[in-house]
Protein backbone atom coordinates (compact mmCIF):
# COMPACT_ATOMS: atom_id res chain seq x y z
CA UNK A 1 0.00 0.00 0.00
CA UNK A 2 1.43 3.32 -1.09
CA UNK A 3 1.99 6.31 1.27
CA UNK A 4 0.62 8.65 -0.90
CA UNK A 5 -2.91 9.87 -1.47
CA UNK A 6 -3.84 11.02 -4.51
CA UNK A 7 -5.10 14.91 -4.50
CA UNK A 8 -8.14 16.14 -6.92
CA UNK A 9 -7.74 19.50 -6.16
CA UNK A 10 -6.73 20.39 -9.98
CA UNK A 11 -9.40 18.06 -11.45
CA UNK A 12 -11.75 20.92 -11.30
CA UNK A 13 -10.03 24.06 -11.85
CA UNK A 14 -6.00 25.46 -12.72
CA UNK A 15 -5.13 24.86 -8.70
CA UNK A 16 -1.54 25.76 -8.16
CA UNK A 17 1.11 28.70 -8.96
CA UNK A 18 2.06 26.97 -12.43
CA UNK A 19 -1.53 26.73 -13.96
CA UNK A 20 -0.68 23.10 -15.50
CA UNK A 21 -4.51 23.05 -17.14
CA UNK A 22 -7.37 20.28 -15.68
CA UNK A 23 -6.81 16.88 -16.93
CA UNK A 24 -9.71 15.43 -19.83
CA UNK A 25 -12.05 12.89 -19.11
CA UNK A 26 -9.18 10.32 -20.64
CA UNK A 27 -6.79 11.83 -18.39
CA UNK A 28 -8.37 11.12 -15.48
CA UNK A 29 -9.06 7.80 -16.14
CA UNK A 30 -5.13 7.18 -16.72
CA UNK A 31 -4.61 8.95 -13.67
CA UNK A 32 -6.55 6.52 -11.28
CA UNK A 33 -6.05 3.69 -13.40
CA UNK A 34 -1.74 4.91 -12.62
CA UNK A 35 -2.98 5.54 -9.00
CA UNK A 36 -4.73 2.55 -8.12
CA UNK A 37 -1.52 0.07 -9.86
CA UNK A 38 0.51 1.95 -7.96
CA UNK A 39 -1.14 1.31 -4.63
CA UNK A 40 -3.08 4.22 -3.69
CA UNK A 41 -6.14 3.94 -2.31
CA UNK A 42 -7.28 6.99 -1.18
CA UNK A 43 -8.22 9.92 -2.89
CA UNK A 44 -8.65 13.67 -1.35
CA UNK A 45 -12.07 15.77 -2.09
CA UNK A 46 -13.69 18.54 -1.06
CA UNK A 47 -16.77 20.41 -2.07
CA UNK A 48 -14.74 23.29 -2.74
CA UNK A 49 -13.03 21.78 -6.06
CA UNK A 50 -15.68 22.15 -8.55
CA UNK A 51 -15.12 18.77 -9.78
CA UNK A 52 -16.50 17.26 -12.74
CA UNK A 53 -19.32 14.54 -11.98
CA UNK A 54 -17.04 11.86 -13.73
CA UNK A 55 -14.53 11.76 -11.10
CA UNK A 56 -17.41 10.14 -9.10
CA UNK A 57 -17.73 6.72 -11.52
CA UNK A 58 -13.73 6.83 -12.28
CA UNK A 59 -12.48 6.90 -8.67
CA UNK A 60 -15.32 5.02 -7.24
CA UNK A 61 -13.04 2.09 -5.95
CA UNK A 62 -11.38 4.45 -3.94
CA UNK A 63 -11.36 5.96 -0.09
CA UNK A 64 -12.46 9.44 0.25
CA UNK A 65 -10.95 11.80 2.45
CA UNK A 66 -13.69 14.93 2.22
CA UNK A 67 -13.69 18.35 3.62
CA UNK A 68 -16.91 19.00 6.05
CA UNK A 69 -19.25 21.85 4.29
CA UNK A 70 -19.54 23.93 5.56
CA UNK A 71 -16.37 23.91 7.80
CA UNK A 72 -13.69 23.05 5.56
CA UNK A 73 -11.11 23.49 9.05
CA UNK A 74 -12.70 19.78 9.70
CA UNK A 75 -12.58 16.37 7.05
CA UNK A 76 -13.87 12.83 7.22
CA UNK A 77 -12.12 9.67 6.26
CA UNK A 78 -14.73 6.64 6.83
CA UNK A 79 -16.17 7.11 10.16
CA UNK A 80 -12.93 9.24 11.60
CA UNK A 81 -13.05 12.75 12.25
CA UNK A 82 -10.08 15.13 11.00
CA UNK A 83 -8.62 18.57 11.35
CA UNK A 84 -6.49 20.36 8.53
CA UNK A 85 -4.73 22.98 10.40
CA UNK A 86 -1.96 25.88 8.77
CA UNK A 87 -0.20 26.39 11.87
CA UNK A 88 1.18 24.89 14.49
CA UNK A 89 -0.74 26.79 17.73
CA UNK A 90 -3.90 25.57 15.94
CA UNK A 91 -3.59 22.27 17.14
CA UNK A 92 -2.99 22.56 20.94
CA UNK A 93 -7.20 23.08 21.97
CA UNK A 94 -7.75 20.20 19.28
CA UNK A 95 -5.08 18.01 21.08
CA UNK A 96 -6.73 14.17 21.14
CA UNK A 97 -9.99 15.39 20.20
CA UNK A 98 -9.91 14.15 16.60
CA UNK A 99 -8.44 11.15 15.11
CA UNK A 100 -6.33 12.45 12.16
CA UNK A 101 -4.60 15.84 11.44
CA UNK A 102 -3.01 17.29 8.25
CA UNK A 103 -0.50 19.76 7.90
CA UNK A 104 1.43 21.47 5.59
CA UNK A 105 4.86 20.04 5.45
CA UNK A 106 7.78 20.74 2.64
CA UNK A 107 11.39 21.79 2.33
CA UNK A 108 10.81 25.38 3.33
CA UNK A 109 8.15 24.56 5.90
CA UNK A 110 9.85 22.61 8.86
CA UNK A 111 7.02 24.66 11.78
CA UNK A 112 5.71 21.06 12.47
CA UNK A 113 8.50 18.52 11.90
CA UNK A 114 9.65 19.05 16.00
CA UNK A 115 5.91 19.23 17.48
CA UNK A 116 4.88 16.30 19.44
CA UNK A 117 1.53 14.54 18.13
CA UNK A 118 -0.99 13.33 19.56
CA UNK A 119 -0.07 9.16 19.79
CA UNK A 120 -3.13 8.02 18.02
CA UNK A 121 -3.81 10.75 15.10
CA UNK A 122 -2.85 9.92 12.07
CA UNK A 123 -1.01 12.11 10.71
CA UNK A 124 -1.27 13.68 6.88
CA UNK A 125 1.27 15.93 5.31
CA UNK A 126 -0.06 18.17 2.26
CA UNK A 127 1.57 21.17 0.15
CA UNK A 128 4.32 19.14 -0.28
CA UNK A 129 5.51 21.08 -3.67
CA UNK A 130 4.15 24.18 -1.90
CA UNK A 131 1.12 24.43 -4.79
CA UNK A 132 4.50 24.08 -7.45
CA UNK A 133 6.52 26.90 -6.10
CA UNK A 134 9.44 24.29 -5.50
CA UNK A 135 9.34 22.98 -8.88
CA UNK A 136 8.98 26.43 -10.82
CA UNK A 137 12.41 27.96 -12.72
CA UNK A 138 11.37 30.94 -12.48
CA UNK A 139 9.92 32.27 -9.45
CA UNK A 140 7.42 34.86 -8.97
CA UNK A 141 8.22 38.41 -8.63
CA UNK A 142 6.51 38.54 -5.15
CA UNK A 143 8.46 36.15 -3.45
CA UNK A 144 10.45 37.21 -0.86
CA UNK A 145 14.74 37.38 -1.07
CA UNK A 146 14.60 34.63 1.39
CA UNK A 147 12.32 31.79 0.21
CA UNK A 148 13.98 32.90 -3.72
CA UNK A 149 17.64 32.32 -1.71
CA UNK A 150 17.15 28.74 -0.30
CA UNK A 151 14.74 27.86 -2.99
CA UNK A 152 17.46 28.12 -5.07
CA UNK A 153 20.09 26.74 -2.83
CA UNK A 154 17.67 23.60 -2.51
CA UNK A 155 17.34 23.24 -6.50
CA UNK A 156 21.79 23.40 -6.10
CA UNK A 157 21.63 21.02 -3.68
CA UNK A 158 19.41 18.42 -5.39
CA UNK A 159 21.64 19.05 -9.02
CA UNK A 160 24.59 17.99 -6.30
CA UNK A 161 22.88 14.59 -5.32
CA UNK A 162 21.64 14.05 -8.90
CA UNK A 163 17.54 15.07 -7.51
CA UNK A 164 15.24 16.28 -9.17
CA UNK A 165 13.26 18.99 -7.82
CA UNK A 166 10.00 17.01 -6.96
CA UNK A 167 12.54 13.65 -6.06
CA UNK A 168 13.69 15.52 -3.24
CA UNK A 169 11.09 17.70 -2.04
CA UNK A 170 8.56 14.47 -1.84
CA UNK A 171 11.53 12.11 -0.93
CA UNK A 172 12.29 14.61 2.34
CA UNK A 173 8.35 14.22 3.61
CA UNK A 174 7.49 10.90 2.76
CA UNK A 175 11.05 10.20 5.03
CA UNK A 176 10.02 12.03 7.62
CA UNK A 177 9.22 9.39 10.41
CA UNK A 178 6.11 11.44 12.01
CA UNK A 179 4.40 11.42 8.74
CA UNK A 180 1.93 8.74 7.98
CA UNK A 181 0.30 9.58 4.70
CA UNK A 182 1.24 12.45 1.99
CA UNK A 183 -1.27 14.15 -0.50
CA UNK A 184 0.24 14.88 -4.16
CA UNK A 185 -1.54 16.51 -6.62
CA UNK A 186 -1.16 15.48 -10.35
CA UNK A 187 -2.72 17.05 -13.73
CA UNK A 188 -1.59 13.77 -16.08
CA UNK A 189 -0.86 10.40 -15.25
CA UNK A 190 2.60 10.52 -16.31
CA UNK A 191 3.28 12.88 -13.44
CA UNK A 192 1.90 10.17 -10.84
CA UNK A 193 4.25 7.46 -12.45
CA UNK A 194 7.04 9.91 -11.55
CA UNK A 195 5.96 10.78 -8.21
CA UNK A 196 5.21 7.05 -7.35
CA UNK A 197 9.18 5.75 -8.02
CA UNK A 198 10.27 8.41 -5.24
CA UNK A 199 11.79 6.77 -2.26
CA UNK A 200 12.19 8.26 1.47
CA UNK A 201 15.21 10.53 1.91
CA UNK A 202 16.96 11.71 4.72
CA UNK A 203 17.99 15.19 4.11
CA UNK A 204 21.45 16.47 5.64
CA UNK A 205 20.27 20.11 4.65
CA UNK A 206 18.16 22.92 6.47
CA UNK A 207 15.96 24.70 3.74
CA UNK A 208 13.49 26.06 6.38
CA UNK A 209 12.34 29.92 5.88
CA UNK A 210 10.32 31.74 8.05
CA UNK A 211 8.49 34.12 5.65
CA UNK A 212 5.05 33.31 6.51
CA UNK A 213 3.49 35.19 3.60
CA UNK A 214 5.28 32.69 1.23
CA UNK A 215 4.75 29.65 3.22
CA UNK A 216 1.09 30.38 3.44
CA UNK A 217 -0.88 29.92 0.12
CA UNK A 218 -3.58 31.97 1.42
CA UNK A 219 -1.92 34.58 1.89
CA UNK A 220 0.04 34.82 -1.80
CA UNK A 221 -1.38 38.02 -4.00
CA UNK A 222 -3.90 37.15 -7.09
CA UNK A 223 -3.49 38.13 -10.28
CA UNK A 224 -5.50 41.26 -9.03
CA UNK A 225 -2.85 42.62 -7.30
CA UNK A 226 -0.62 42.18 -10.26
CA UNK A 227 0.45 45.21 -11.95
CA UNK A 228 -0.69 44.42 -16.19
CA UNK A 229 1.94 47.30 -17.59
CA UNK A 230 5.40 45.61 -15.85
CA UNK A 231 4.20 42.42 -14.11
CA UNK A 232 4.92 42.87 -10.65
CA UNK A 233 2.42 42.32 -7.86
CA UNK A 234 1.99 45.01 -5.24
CA UNK A 235 2.84 48.82 -5.87
CA UNK A 236 4.62 49.00 -9.08
CA UNK A 237 7.43 51.65 -8.54
CA UNK A 238 7.71 52.16 -11.83
CA UNK A 239 3.88 53.30 -12.61
CA UNK A 240 4.51 55.39 -9.38
CA UNK A 241 7.15 56.45 -11.26
CA UNK A 242 4.93 57.22 -14.61
CA UNK A 243 2.40 59.21 -12.39
CA UNK A 244 4.52 61.43 -10.43
CA UNK A 245 6.10 62.61 -13.46
CA UNK A 246 2.81 63.23 -15.15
Amino acid sequence: MSKLILGSASFGSDYGIKQDGQPSERELEKIASTAWNGGIRVIHTSWQYNLPKICEAIFSEFDKIEKCNPDAQYFKWGWRLGLSVYDPEEIQEFDGEVDMLQIPVNVLDGRFTKHKFHPTWTVIARSVFLQGLLLMEELPTWVSTEARWMIRTFIHACRAQRLMAYEAALGYVIGLDEIDKVIVGVNSSKQLEQLLTVEPLKWEYNFSITDGKVLDPRRWPSEDDRCPIHGVYGVCLECVKGWTKA
